[in-house]
């Protein structure tokens, strides 16, 4: 069952009036299935770029640009091809711009709990 549907009649069921998607959100204290998605497509590059996880020929796919200015910037190397990287990279550098330096995995989380909806 979608998220929607789901907060709807769990409100439903409390006796809790009709709200819109994003007020049943606020008032369940929780983050749309978008959100969590893109949370996690972000988390999973994170962890391919620290060397966390496996990723075979990584640099085939994603690079670090050389900016001191912006040190977690990245690159697609093949961005006529859509597939994960040439999807998340935008994403990746759209969220980051703002850091002056690479954040540890702990502060790459806080950054990520702030809402990601709009881009």
């Amino acid at each position: 069952m979608p998220l929607r549907s789901f907060t709807r009649k769990v409100l439903q069921r409390c006796n809790i009036p009709y709200s819109s998607y994003l007020d049943r959100l606020e008032i369940l204290d929780i983050y749309s299935a978008r959100h969590r998605r893109l949370k996690s497509q972000l988390v999973l590059l994170y962890n391919f770029i620290c060397g966390a996880a496996h990723f075979p020929n990584i640099q085939s796919y994603v690079r670090l640009s050389n900016s001191a200015r912006r040190p977690m910037t990245l690159i697609c190397v093949r961005p006529d091809i859509k597939d994960f990287f040439s999807y998340t990279i935008p994403l990746w550098n759209s969220v980051t711009c703002n850091t002056h330096q690479f954040l540890s995995p702990g502060e790459f989380l806080s950054l990520l709990n702030h809402p990601i909806n709009g881009l």
